[in-house]
């Protein structure tokens, strides 16, 4: 790989790409979900745990046979959703899903939302645009003991304040726990500044393609 100024001379990004801990915990949100199932698959191979929301988690639900309503999803990458979900189950990496979600007719600020519980369907005429209350605590159960969380993309549509609490709640799960975080992306990196968190990582960039390249691009511990 090319040597890429500011990345592989930061210390943080060296170890995470080539020799991450043990409790090593990824976070995939936003949209462009075929881009980032390509990631997901990468990171099993030095991840424990990887939460996934957003349109991402979405398509992955939707691969499972779920009812997403209208919600955005890449049907050409159902296969391989489900291909990833069996590798992980082989290789013991754990995907955490949403369980409930909160769904709305459009993405606007005064628009009437629905609560989705476990086990309901969201709507046909509705799409999921945050993560519900229990995959809040869900996800945040899955983050005390990491010792390394790499978060790409927000969770939900945290422009808009009815649909920002996930992803505000998670990074106050990140930034309280004793890990050591990497935050990509402008939006992420916008959600934590509206939150008030942005100091209290150990790493941001914007660049998110070069840096999720080179977290991506070796195994660890070869």
């Amino acid at each position: 790989m090319t040597k890429q100024p500011g990345i592989e001379d930061n210390a943080l990004l060296r170890k995470a790409a080539e020799n991450p801990p043990e409790n090593y915990v990824v976070i995939i949100g936003g949209t462009g979900a075929a881009d980032k199932i390509r990631y997901i698959s990468k990171f099993m191979n030095k991840a424990k745990k990887i939460l996934i929301g957003g349109s991402v988690a979405h398509t992955f639900l939707a691969a499972r046979g779920e009812s997403v309503g209208n919600s955005k999803i890449a049907e050409d990458c159902f296969e391989e959703c489900r291909e990833i979900l069996k590798k992980a189950k082989d290789k013991k990496v754990r995907i955490v899903l949403p369980s409930d979600h909160i769904a709305a007719l459009r993405v606007e600020p005064e628009v009437t939302i629905k609560m989705i519980k476990e086990e309901e369907s969201i709507p046909d005429d509705m799409m999921g645009l945050d993560i519900g209350f229990d995959t809040i605590r869900l996800f945040s159960d899955e983050i005390p003991d990491a010792d390394l969380i790499v978060w790409y993309a927000p969770l939900g549509v945290y422009e808009i304040d009815t649909f920002s609490a996930g992803t505000a709640k998670i990074a106050e799960a990140v930034v309280g726990s004793s890990a050591d975080s990497i935050i990509i992306g402008e939006e992420l990196i916008k959600a934590f500044g509206k939150a008030g968190l942005t100091d209290r990582v150990s790493y941001k960039t914007t660049a998110s393609a070069a840096v999720l390249e080179f977290l991506t691009a070796k195994v660890a511990n070869p």
